[in-house]
């Protein structure tokens, strides 16, 4: 069953909305790829993930993978037969090999292939592997045969390498994207080669290397996180910074840099999205940093104010802080000058010191500052607060949200704005009065575990604090034209008195798709309610149905954006 939720907005913001409400599905969306018709060496940002060493969870990493795309016999290899083409491929030496393989069987017996053009025969005909980007450089070898038995007797290598050698042997440059070696280029330009009599026979191959969702858009952001996220004392913390694009993705700008404490930058980093430091270990109750990326994007010599970002300060508490349950993990400014968000352990971890509860809030926080620019760009207005009492989260059994705050939530949490009980439970989440339950983990359909993952989407937390910490209300119905028919109409849907991104008339409707400066192209989708509190009632938006903030947990839309911005800044228009 996808996993919904039911919540309220908190009591700082206006009561403007019923008391309770479900929330949206989650969806889970695939990477594209684009490749080129061709032999394509491509480098895709990869996020990696290790299970075994939950600290190195979000590490990033270049996939550097070459697929083979175009490969044409220059003689015959085979007396009884076509040519039976195999490809071996070293990566930063690692070697791999498609013999046998679906997609390499389907192109036997043929001396000109393009498994390119094949779906089967483009998965099989890539190679991959995860390099650190720190390296600088990647060495990549492509070796070609082919596939002898019977009366043929052994394997022939076929000579690619127009000059000495028979194998194709370039080295990439992880920053500017250039290869050297026995073959030069750049990338997005095609090369191509043929062999000159070396080997069992000679093959021309064709290439380009190319970057695939990095540095492809332009913009200038920052994410900066630590790691542990609630550093003990005596504890080392590792502070990373990466620069994005509009697009979210990684991006090489001129200079990245790290700053701690009240010193000058202790790291910087030119030419790369990436900057990390180890800071610590330390002993005071608390520490601080910030990050900056900057870039010229005009080359005019000059940064103005849209070629830089700044995270902020942010300052972190090390260890147990002195009368108080709430610990700062990322405090950005005062309390009353900031909305403040606590994560709080379900009981089914052993406490808020659990190695993996820790581990769980950060990627949170992490996914949160990548779900929409309108999250990152204002990071600094957001604290994070680790609770030091267990909830309990039980999910949503209609009509009722089963989730208990701390027994001293009153008390010692009232300047909270938001909350979420993190739980690693299979059930329908849900949230009320402000307080939210948010899986950080998912199930398949034999219902068991999917670890994190850090794509857009994948947990429903960031959906949560729409409602708990934002004041949206859903936007899903499998009834809108272009939704996934499988939504529910059982959200929480209301129009607020300010900012509303779901109507109760068309007439509002329409007067604010007039403000939007795309509003032309959109339309407002009139949708029905199966909700027990708003049975039968009819609302509107003009947000997209799908891969939105209030539908399916993506990015938040320009209804959505507004009223973040309304929250955060004061105005509707902080973009």
């Amino acid at each position: 069953m996808s996993r919904h939720d039911r919540h309220s907005p908190i009591a700082r913001l206006s009561h403007d909305s019923p008391s309770a409400v479900i929330d949206a599905p989650r969806w889970h969306q695939g990477i594209n790829a684009i490749f080129t018709i061709r032999f394509t060496a491509v480098f895709v940002l990869f996020v990696a993930i290790s299970f075994l060493n939950i600290r190195d969870a979000r590490a990033y990493s270049f996939e550097v993978r070459v697929t083979i795309d175009g490969l044409l016999a220059q003689v015959s290899f085979d007396d009884n037969s076509g040519t039976d083409f195999y490809a071996e491929v070293t990566i930063d030496g690692t070697t791999t090999n498609n013999y046998g393989t679906v997609g390499q069987q389907a192109l036997e017996g043929m001396d000109s292939i393009t498994p390119g053009l094949l779906n089967a025969g483009r998965s099989d005909w890539s190679f991959t592997k995860l390099v650190d980007p720190t390296e600088g450089t990647v060495p990549i070898t492509i070796k070609v045969f082919d596939d002898d038995d019977g009366f043929n007797f052994g394997d022939d290598q076929a000579d690619i390498e127009n000059g000495p050698g028979t194998n194709i042997d370039i080295t990439l440059d992880l920053k500017t994207c250039t290869f050297n070696g026995e073959l030069s280029g750049t990338c997005g330009a095609s090369v191509s080669s043929t062999g000159n009599g070396e080997a069992d026979g000679n093959a021309t191959i064709e290439f380009t290397v190319d970057i695939v969702g990095f540095n492809q858009s332009g913009g200038v952001h920052v994410h900066c996180i630590h790691d542990p996220i609630w550093p003990q004392p005596g504890e080392q913390v590792k502070i990373t910074a990466v620069a994005l694009g509009d697009n979210l993705e990684p991006r090489i700008v001129d200079q990245i840099s790290i700053t701690q404490g009240t010193s000058s930058a202790v790291l910087e980093e030119t030419d790369t999205p990436f900057a990390s430091y180890t800071a610590g270990p330390f002993n005071d109750p608390d520490f601080n940093y910030s990050c900056t990326a900057l870039n010229d994007e005009d080359n005019d010599g000059n940064i103005d104010g849209d070629e830089a970002a700044f995270s902020g300060y942010r300052t972190v508490s090390v260890g147990i802080p002195a009368g108080s349950q709430a610990v700062p993990v990322i405090q950005t400014g005062p309390e009353d000058q900031r909305r403040d968000v606590i994560l709080i352990p379900d009981s089914a971890y052993s406490g808020p010191m659990d190695s993996v509860f820790l581990q769980d809030a950060k990627n949170m926080i992490d996914l949160y500052y990548l779900s929409g620019l309108v999250l990152l760009d204002n990071q600094d207005q957001v604290n994070f607060w680790i609770a030091q009492d267990p909830g309990s989260a039980g999910g949503y059994v209609p009509p009722t949200c089963n989730r208990v705050a701390p027994s001293n939530w009153a008390t010692d949490y009232s300047f909270s704005d938001a909350a979420a009980i993190l739980h690693r439970k299979e059930l329908r989440d849900c949230a009320k009065d402000g307080i939210a339950s948010a899986s950080t983990v998912d199930f398949d359909a034999n219902h068991v575990l999917i670890p994190f993952k850090p794509t857009v989407g994948f947990s429903p937390f960031v959906h949560e604090l729409g409602h708990a910490l934002y004041g949206l209300a859903d936007e899903y119905c499998g009834t809108r034209a272009g939704a996934n028919p499988s939504n529910s109409c059982d959200g929480g849907y209301w129009q607020a008195t300010s900012n509303p991104n779901v109507f109760d008339n068309s007439a509002d409707c329409e007067a604010d798709r007039a403000t939007d400066p795309d509003g032309a192209t959109k339309t407002c989708q009139e949708f029905v309610s199966t909700n027990e509190d708003t049975m039968d009632q009819h609302f509107w938006t003009f947000d997209p149905p799908a891969n939105d903030y209030m539908v399916d947990n993506k990015f938040p839309r320009f209804l959505d954006i507004r009223r973040i911005c309304a929250v955060l800044t004061g105005s509707p228009n902080c973009m």
